[in-house]
């Protein structure tokens, strides 16, 4: 029996992601290939017994046809360049490197071509997709060069580099079987579990990514091989555990491209969440104020819909806490930020809503933040409560504004600038583009200037009032925060209002996906539990995909309701 193999912390995390009908994607990773040896059979042998796959990152210039040989019956193993010739060009005084700026760029680019086609040539076209650069080191520089030389996917350790581009998806690894530091040599198999439980829980908590195992066949001493052969164990005896083919992740850890993945549905009719929704509830502290339920009691359509409820969570007078119950789209279905996605979804609030003068917020729409990220950015679009009214608000980074002249219409069918404030702080200009309040002041405070570079079009419907009432909603998002933006609202077949221009943000700590989430959001602070209902969710690359047809028509006609 191998240490580890009943490791209790891990299998309790497993047994976590089982509870909640998930089941962890883990994939290896090899480090160093280059030709056969007793080593790569140990290896191989070990993989082929558990039925593990395996990404082996082999060193181009230091292959050759041996290996390519050795590896041809093998099934399961797949190849990525590892450099070039895994040499250190790094500065004296700097960590190893073999593609440093100090090097050029050109002459980086040709040896990074030389090697990748020296690679295909040996094991085929295939190969030359991933790229894993020696001792896990790369600059955004040079990692925005590989997409130009053929290259699809790049895979260090750890966390990703931030915002590469929709062209370069990162599959990285997050446990390392060797001590590096502490000599070179093998870990424990119970600190390699203890690292893997963490990084799974980490996975959990934050929309259910895979997690990457890196080994180094050449260097393994005793410790190694064994934490290995426990792990693969564990894996293959667990049923919420599983070996994934590492190009299966691409499209997963990427955004959807194929307008085809957009599409998602969920009735809520089942007792739990269905794997054609994209959708998950995120557990984590704040999340931990509230509870999902699919109940029959109050529903839109068919025999169930969807309950979240926040509960007073809170100590008086924290700053900073607020309470959530809110539905995620998972990481693998997200879109493209700055495709246009259509999304539809029915949602009523419990009686009585929420008046209060506190941040209420029950949908919305962001941008992907790259992980150690300094900056907080609002949801580029939202769904909110303000003093008992709804608001649909755009977030755009910091834009140009000026005060509203007397007697400007706030609103118009003819078109007119977005009611803006000013978020200082953020750096960011929030816009109103819909509200249920009437013609007074009520719901508009703090909106007292208006942005040129954001127009809105009302269309003759009215967004409905925060009551007990179903309100069945389409929504068209395309976000464009270099002014090629555009947002339709439709609330129970009226189309509400046009929106177009400068719609979110943009920066070197955003990532290349957009995602919606749905739910409850509220300030900590307050006594009383807050329910809100969903009902029929879907979303699509086109307006027909989530609406009825005369709600399509409309959009393309001119009636501004629908009988």
């Amino acid at each position: 029996m191998h240490e580890g193999y009943h490791n209790p912390a891990l299998i309790e995390e497993l047994d976590r992601w089982r509870a909640a009908g998930r089941i962890a994607r883990l994939w290896l990773r090899d480090d160093d290939a280059c030709q056969p040896g007793p080593s790569l059979d140990r290896l191989l042998e070990s993989l082929r017994r558990y039925q593990a796959p395996c990404l082996l990152a082999v060193i181009p210039m230091s292959a050759n046809q041996a290996l390519a040989d050795r590896l041809a019956v093998e099934t399961g193993i797949r190849v990525a360049v590892h450099g070039a010739s895994h040499v250190n060009h790094a500065p004296p005084g700097r960590k190893s490197e073999e593609t440093p700026l100090e090097r050029g760029v050109e002459a980086i680019a040709a040896e990074l071509g030389a090697a990748r086609e020296r690679l295909t040539g040996l094991f085929g076209e295939a190969a030359g997709s991933w790229y894993v650069p020696p001792w896990n080191r790369i600059s955004v520089e040079v990692a925005a060069l590989l997409p130009e030389l053929g290259f699809h996917v790049l895979s260090t350790f750890a966390r990703p580099l931030p915002d590469l581009g929709a062209s370069l998806v990162q599959v990285n690894t997050h446990v390392d079987l060797m001590d590096w530091k502490g000599g070179r040599v093998g870990r424990l198999a119970t600190a390699v579990m203890a690292d893997l439980t963490s990084e799974l829980a980490q996975a959990r908590l934050g929309g259910w990514r895979p997690v990457g195992v890196l080994t180094h066949h050449l260097v393994h001493d005793a410790h190694a091989w064994e934490a290995l052969d426990a792990l693969l164990a564990l894996v293959a005896n667990h049923p919420a555990a599983h070996w994934s083919d590492p190009f299966s992740l691409t499209s997963e850890m990427g955004a959807v491209a194929d307008k085809s993945k957009l599409l998602l549905r969920d009735d809520f009719e089942g007792n739990a969440f269905s794997p054609a929704s994209g959708l998950f509830y995120k557990d984590n502290l704040e999340q931990r104020a509230g509870t999902f339920r699919f109940q029959s009691e109050i529903v839109r359509t068919g025999a169930k819909a969807l309950e979240l409820t926040v509960a007073p969570q809170c100590l008086p007078g924290q700053e900073g806490c607020s309470e959530r119950a809110e539905v995620w789209e998972h990481i693998s279905v997200r879109a493209t930020y700055g495709q246009t996605v259509w999304y539809a979804f029915s949602m009523k609030l419990d009686d009585p809503p929420p008046s209060a003068d506190h941040r209420y917020m029950v949908a919305q729409w962001k941008r992907t933040i790259n992980p150690n990220a300094a900056g907080d950015y609002s949801p580029f679009l939202g769904i909110r409560i303000i003093r008992g009214e709804f608001a649909i608000t755009i977030d755009s980074d910091a834009m140009p504004t000026r005060i509203r002249t007397p007697g400007e219409e706030t609103f118009s069918r003819s078109g007119a600038p977005a009611p803006a404030m000013q978020r200082v702080r953020a750096k960011q200009t929030r816009l109103l583009i819909a509200t249920s309040a009437d013609g007074s002041a009520k719901g508009l405070e703090g909106f007292d200037s208006c942005a040129p570079d954001v127009q809105v079009t009302q269309r003759g419907g009215k967004l409905p009032k925060v009551d007990a009432r179903w309100i069945d909603f389409v929504f068209k998002v395309k976000p464009g925060p270099r002014g090629d933006g555009e947002i339709e609202i439709i609330a129970n077949g009226a189309w509400i209002a046009s929106c177009t221009g400068r719609i979110g943000h943009e920066g070197p700590e955003l990532g290349q996906n957009l995602y919606f989430k749905f739910g409850p959001y509220r300030d900590g602070g307050q006594k009383d539990h807050w329910r809100v209902f969903y009902d029929n969710f879907a979303r699509g690359p086109n307006c027909e995909d989530v609406a009825s047809p005369d709600i399509c028509r409309l959009l393309k006609g001119s009636r501004s309701t629908i009988r």
